[in-house]
Protein backbone atom coordinates (compact mmCIF):
# COMPACT_ATOMS: atom_id res chain seq x y z
CA UNK A 1 0.00 0.00 0.00
CA UNK A 2 2.91 2.35 0.68
CA UNK A 3 4.37 1.80 -2.80
CA UNK A 4 1.40 3.18 -4.76
CA UNK A 5 1.42 6.30 -2.55
CA UNK A 6 5.13 6.80 -3.22
CA UNK A 7 4.54 6.50 -6.94
CA UNK A 8 1.77 9.10 -6.86
CA UNK A 9 3.90 11.45 -4.75
CA UNK A 10 6.85 11.01 -7.11
CA UNK A 11 4.66 11.71 -10.15
CA UNK A 12 3.29 14.86 -8.54
CA UNK A 13 6.79 16.13 -7.75
CA UNK A 14 7.85 15.57 -11.35
CA UNK A 15 4.79 17.47 -12.65
CA UNK A 16 5.32 20.38 -10.25
CA UNK A 17 8.97 20.56 -11.23
CA UNK A 18 8.12 20.53 -14.95
CA UNK A 19 5.55 23.30 -14.42
CA UNK A 20 8.05 25.44 -12.53
CA UNK A 21 10.68 24.94 -15.25
CA UNK A 22 8.16 25.92 -17.96
CA UNK A 23 7.16 29.07 -16.06
CA UNK A 24 10.78 30.15 -15.56
CA UNK A 25 11.68 29.54 -19.21
CA UNK A 26 8.55 31.44 -20.41
CA UNK A 27 9.46 34.39 -18.22
CA UNK A 28 13.01 34.35 -19.59
CA UNK A 29 11.75 34.40 -23.19
CA UNK A 30 9.38 37.34 -22.68
CA UNK A 31 11.78 39.29 -20.52
CA UNK A 32 9.46 39.10 -17.55
CA UNK A 33 6.78 41.11 -19.39
CA UNK A 34 3.31 39.84 -19.80
CA UNK A 35 2.08 39.92 -23.32
CA UNK A 36 -1.49 40.17 -24.50
CA UNK A 37 -2.64 38.25 -27.45
CA UNK A 38 -6.01 38.36 -29.13
CA UNK A 39 -7.50 34.93 -29.17
CA UNK A 40 -10.58 34.04 -31.12
CA UNK A 41 -12.84 31.74 -29.19
CA UNK A 42 -16.26 31.14 -27.80
CA UNK A 43 -17.36 32.33 -24.38
CA UNK A 44 -20.41 30.72 -22.86
CA UNK A 45 -23.33 32.95 -22.00
CA UNK A 46 -24.44 33.38 -18.45
CA UNK A 47 -27.90 31.93 -18.20
CA UNK A 48 -30.29 33.34 -15.62
CA UNK A 49 -33.59 31.65 -14.85
CA UNK A 50 -36.39 34.09 -14.13
CA UNK A 51 -39.70 33.24 -12.48
CA UNK A 52 -42.74 35.39 -11.80
CA UNK A 53 -44.14 35.85 -8.31
CA UNK A 54 -47.67 35.10 -9.57
CA UNK A 55 -49.09 32.53 -11.93
CA UNK A 56 -50.30 33.57 -15.34
CA UNK A 57 -49.77 33.45 -19.08
CA UNK A 58 -47.00 35.37 -20.82
CA UNK A 59 -48.74 38.20 -22.65
CA UNK A 60 -45.77 40.27 -23.89
CA UNK A 61 -41.96 40.35 -23.67
CA UNK A 62 -40.55 43.84 -23.13
CA UNK A 63 -36.83 43.11 -23.77
CA UNK A 64 -34.75 41.62 -26.55
CA UNK A 65 -32.12 38.88 -26.16
CA UNK A 66 -28.82 40.37 -25.03
CA UNK A 67 -30.39 43.61 -23.78
CA UNK A 68 -29.08 44.85 -20.43
CA UNK A 69 -31.69 45.26 -17.72
CA UNK A 70 -31.63 46.73 -14.24
CA UNK A 71 -33.46 45.75 -11.10
CA UNK A 72 -37.07 46.88 -11.38
CA UNK A 73 -37.19 46.97 -15.20
CA UNK A 74 -40.27 45.39 -16.76
CA UNK A 75 -39.11 42.43 -18.82
CA UNK A 76 -42.41 40.68 -19.42
CA UNK A 77 -46.14 41.21 -18.96
CA UNK A 78 -48.25 38.41 -17.54
CA UNK A 79 -51.97 37.88 -17.95
CA UNK A 80 -53.62 36.32 -14.91
CA UNK A 81 -57.42 36.00 -15.03
CA UNK A 82 -57.52 34.97 -11.37
CA UNK A 83 -55.50 37.99 -10.28
CA UNK A 84 -57.58 40.28 -12.51
CA UNK A 85 -60.80 38.91 -10.99
CA UNK A 86 -59.44 39.42 -7.46
CA UNK A 87 -58.49 42.99 -8.34
CA UNK A 88 -61.95 43.72 -9.77
CA UNK A 89 -63.56 42.19 -6.68
CA UNK A 90 -61.46 44.46 -4.46
CA UNK A 91 -62.47 47.50 -6.52
CA UNK A 92 -66.14 46.51 -6.17
CA UNK A 93 -65.74 46.16 -2.39
CA UNK A 94 -64.24 49.64 -2.18
CA UNK A 95 -67.10 51.06 -4.28
CA UNK A 96 -69.66 49.37 -2.00
CA UNK A 97 -67.94 50.70 1.13
CA UNK A 98 -67.96 54.22 -0.35
CA UNK A 99 -71.67 53.92 -1.20
CA UNK A 100 -72.47 52.61 2.30
CA UNK A 101 -70.51 55.47 3.87
CA UNK A 102 -72.34 58.02 1.71
CA UNK A 103 -75.67 56.46 2.70
CA UNK A 104 -74.77 56.65 6.40
CA UNK A 105 -73.64 60.27 6.17
CA UNK A 106 -76.75 61.23 4.17
CA UNK A 107 -78.90 60.24 7.14
CA UNK A 108 -82.41 58.86 7.10
CA UNK A 109 -84.35 59.43 3.90
CA UNK A 110 -87.16 62.01 4.06
CA UNK A 111 -89.76 59.38 3.18
CA UNK A 112 -88.76 57.27 6.19
CA UNK A 113 -88.88 60.31 8.48
CA UNK A 114 -92.38 61.09 7.18
CA UNK A 115 -93.47 57.50 7.80
CA UNK A 116 -92.08 57.62 11.34
CA UNK A 117 -93.95 60.90 11.99
CA UNK A 118 -97.22 59.38 10.71
CA UNK A 119 -96.67 56.31 12.91
CA UNK A 120 -96.42 58.66 15.91
CA UNK A 121 -99.71 60.31 14.91
CA UNK A 122 -101.41 56.91 14.59
CA UNK A 123 -100.01 55.78 17.96
CA UNK A 124 -101.28 59.01 19.58
CA UNK A 125 -104.76 58.39 18.14
CA UNK A 126 -104.75 54.79 19.39
CA UNK A 127 -103.60 55.92 22.83
CA UNK A 128 -106.34 58.60 22.97
CA UNK A 129 -108.97 56.02 22.01
CA UNK A 130 -107.67 53.55 24.62
CA UNK A 131 -107.68 56.33 27.22
CA UNK A 132 -111.32 57.25 26.44
CA UNK A 133 -112.40 53.60 26.58
CA UNK A 134 -110.63 53.12 29.89
CA UNK A 135 -112.26 56.24 31.37
CA UNK A 136 -115.73 55.01 30.32
CA UNK A 137 -115.20 51.50 31.64
CA UNK A 138 -113.58 52.84 34.82
CA UNK A 139 -116.60 55.07 35.48
CA UNK A 140 -119.02 52.20 34.83
CA UNK A 141 -116.95 49.78 36.92
CA UNK A 142 -117.05 52.26 39.82
CA UNK A 143 -120.89 52.08 39.62
CA UNK A 144 -120.72 48.29 39.33
CA UNK A 145 -122.20 48.43 35.81
CA UNK A 146 -119.03 46.98 34.24
CA UNK A 147 -117.00 44.08 35.55
CA UNK A 148 -113.59 44.53 37.14
CA UNK A 149 -112.17 42.20 34.49
CA UNK A 150 -113.37 44.48 31.70
CA UNK A 151 -111.79 47.44 33.54
CA UNK A 152 -108.48 45.55 33.84
CA UNK A 153 -108.54 44.67 30.14
CA UNK A 154 -109.07 48.28 29.07
CA UNK A 155 -106.36 49.43 31.52
CA UNK A 156 -103.98 46.92 29.88
CA UNK A 157 -104.96 48.16 26.41
CA UNK A 158 -104.23 51.74 27.54
CA UNK A 159 -100.78 50.81 28.88
CA UNK A 160 -100.04 48.95 25.64
CA UNK A 161 -101.10 51.97 23.54
CA UNK A 162 -98.94 54.30 25.66
CA UNK A 163 -95.92 51.98 25.26
CA UNK A 164 -96.51 51.81 21.52
CA UNK A 165 -96.63 55.62 21.38
CA UNK A 166 -93.31 55.92 23.27
CA UNK A 167 -91.75 53.40 20.87
CA UNK A 168 -92.97 55.30 17.80
CA UNK A 169 -91.76 58.62 19.26
CA UNK A 170 -88.30 57.15 19.89
CA UNK A 171 -88.20 55.79 16.34
CA UNK A 172 -89.15 59.21 14.98
CA UNK A 173 -86.47 60.94 17.08
CA UNK A 174 -83.88 58.44 15.85
CA UNK A 175 -84.92 59.14 12.25
CA UNK A 176 -84.60 62.88 12.80
CA UNK A 177 -81.18 62.59 14.49
CA UNK A 178 -79.59 60.67 11.63
CA UNK A 179 -76.61 58.36 12.04
CA UNK A 180 -74.85 58.06 15.37
CA UNK A 181 -71.14 58.77 15.84
CA UNK A 182 -70.58 55.00 16.10
CA UNK A 183 -72.38 54.36 12.80
CA UNK A 184 -70.26 57.03 11.11
CA UNK A 185 -67.05 55.63 12.60
CA UNK A 186 -68.02 52.14 11.44
CA UNK A 187 -68.71 53.39 7.91
CA UNK A 188 -65.36 55.20 7.88
CA UNK A 189 -63.57 52.08 9.12
CA UNK A 190 -65.12 49.92 6.40
CA UNK A 191 -63.71 52.25 3.77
Amino acid sequence: MARPLRRIASALLVLVGAGATAAVSYGAETGGRLSTTAIVGLVRETEVKIAAEVDGRLEAVAVTPGQRVKKGDVIAVLSSPTLDATFEEAKASVAKARADRARVYAGTRKELVDIARRNVEIAESNRNLAKQQFQRVDTLAARNVQSQQNRDETAGALRKAEARLRLQQADYQRSMAGPTAEERASADADL
